[in-house]
């Protein structure tokens, strides 16, 4: 997909009014598509993010714990486990 020839396409079609229209990424090239036709509401690179981000903090969570001397204890492994059913709960929402 070229993006000089994506932008130039959006840029066309919302000049001459369509304000709905927005990338095809399922199309072959430089597509544009009606989104509110189709049905899409939400931003796909937002949701790429989010779940992007929620993998790199529950990482994060899990190395830290790894790395403590004293190793993990009950409420550490709670924790653990209330931040993943959390982080899935967000996930199932977002997705």
């Amino acid at each position: 997909m070229q993006a000089t020839e994506v932008v130039s396409k959006l840029y066309a079609a919302h000049q001459a009014g369509d304000k709905n229209v927005g990338v095809d990424i399922e199309g072959d090239g430089a597509a544009v598509k009606d989104v509110a036709a189709a049905g899409v509401w939400d931003l796909y690179l937002s949701k790429w993010w989010g779940l992007k981000l929620t993998i790199i903090a529950v990482n994060t969570v899990l190395s830290v714990d790894q790395v403590r001397a004293s190793g993990p204890t009950y409420d550490d492994v709670c924790f653990v486990e209330r931040l993943c059913y959390a982080l899935c709960c967000y996930l199932v929402q977002v997705c």
